[in-house]
């Protein structure tokens, strides 16, 4: 999988760029905004560059907020730890918003993509209700246990340093969004 490593921005290219050659380039850039530091480090994390790259995708979002980056990590990984969470379900919003975003797009020509709102609020009651395919099945984690198969989104050097030095000290499982704020709470 490539999601969580391409980054935003605009990038000038030549129309005849190969394919592996625009692929290389945006990894590149990937690469110098993370920063050989964090990606040596995140290598040597137990859950593994790939993993600490879904980690901190979640982690980017779900607070926009710096300050919050390594609480709500650390609440991640918290749920992770069987000691901690013997059920090990992350139970972590935006990859259940990232399961449906996928499936309406599948249904969506691809014309009209560019009208469709991502990461817009589901609508139900219940995360725990909203069905998925097999396929998609390890982004409902409210139902499937530990880390979905890869990222939801490219996260930044900041969500990535917050998995490699979360705040676990209190020991937090869960964290709440505080109406009409861009902050969370802890529990």
């Amino acid at each position: 999988f490539l999601e969580g490593f391409i980054p935003a921005g605009v990038y000038e290219v030549e129309t005849a760029i190969p394919a592996e050659a625009l692929v290389t380039r945006l990894l590149d850039a990937w690469a110098a905004g993370v920063g050989a530091d964090r990606i040596a480090r995140a290598g040597r994390h137990p859950l593994g560059l790939y993993g600490v790259v879904t980690l901190a995708s979640l982690v980017e979002r779900e607070t926009g907020v710096d300050r919050e980056r390594d609480t709500i990590a650390g609440a991640y990984l918290n749920r992770l730890d069987p000691d901690l969470n013997p059920t090990r379900l992350m139970d972590a919003d935006p990859t259940v918003v990232y399961a449906a975003d996928t499936m309406a797009l599948r249904d969506l020509p691809f014309r009209e993509w560019p009208g469709y709102l991502f990461w817009d609020t589901l609508g139900v009651s219940r995360l725990a209700d909203v069905e998925v395919p097999k396929d998609l099945a390890s982004w409902q984690t409210y139902v499937n246990p530990g880390l979905p198969d890869g990222p939801i989104a490219t996260p930044s050097a900041a969500s990535i340093e917050a998995v490699l030095e979360p705040d676990r000290k209190d020991r937090y499982l869960f964290f709440y969004a505080c109406p009409r704020s861009e902050e969370h709470t802890s529990e």
